[in-house]
């Protein structure tokens, strides 16, 4: 990866990983449309790394409240879902999909996120364990390229009983065990990456994120999903038949 592909590829991690599109999915996108080296999993891990810690500083005091044990309840949910998402996704990792699978599975995301208005459930007090079994399923499924995490566990979220808010910061504190123990597993599995391009990558994945986070809490908050459903029903459509 050159420098000049990480700033592109740094550029869509920032903007996609924080709308329910699919970041994975549009990296693999991109790649195909620039005719872009190759796609690694490490240095794809890597841009999500600089963007989970968009999420670290954006939910800081959340995750403090969390270490010092005043949130056990929602840690002990977190927890089982992570597990779930071991569970489920660990299976998904030995299939092997054609890259043209991101174009149906956008599809797919634009379908889910139709439903919030017909899943919503009336709130349910504390974290019950079946939650984190439902949104780290949710999660587990959504691992494949195309799918996005943030559209199937915020709607798995909202089925639960969760609010639109709360299942936006649930996701995204989800993510933060999620991709430390995918980046670890690859690591250990592949090797490194190359230190330069990677770092370049990272930093303008992270100062893009920090940008469009406030950005998707808003458009949650305003009940505007079906707009990213618009879009990925265009690209999915157009992608598959003009077979990019």
């Amino acid at each position: 990866m050159t420098v000049g592909e990480a700033l592109l590829l740094g550029a869509t991690q920032g903007v996609t990983e924080f709308l329910p599109i699919s970041s994975s999915g549009h990296l693999l996108l991109i790649r195909r449309i620039f005719n872009l080296s190759p796609p690694s999993l490490q240095s794809d891990l890597f841009l999500h790394l600089a963007t989970l810690l968009v999420v670290i500083i954006y939910y800081r005091k959340k995750i403090l409240l969390l270490l010092r044990g005043r949130e056990n309840s929602l840690l002990f949910s977190l927890l089982i879902a992570t597990l779930t998402t071991v569970i489920v996704a660990l299976p998904l990792t030995l299939v092997e999909l054609p890259e043209n699978f991101i174009f149906p599975a956008f599809l797919l995301t634009s379908l889910i996120l139709l439903l919030p208005k017909w899943v919503e459930k009336p709130p349910v007090l504390g974290y019950p364990w079946w939650q984190g079994v439902v949104i780290g399923a949710a999660q587990g499924i959504a691992s494949l390229a195309g799918l996005s995490r943030l559209a199937f566990t915020l709607v798995a979220a909202l089925s639960c009983g969760m609010g639109r808010e709360e299942g936006v910061e649930y996701s995204f504190l989800l993510s933060i065990p999620t991709v430390v123990g995918a980046l670890l597993f690859s690591l250990w599995r592949e090797g490194g990456v190359a230190p330069l391009p990677t770092l370049v990558g990272g930093v303008t994945a992270f100062v893009v994120g920090l940008l469009t986070l406030p950005t998707l809490i808003k458009v949650v908050k305003g009940g505007r999903l079906w707009y990213f459903s618009t879009y990925l029903v265009t690209v999915g459509l157009f992608g598959w038949l003009l077979k990019v």
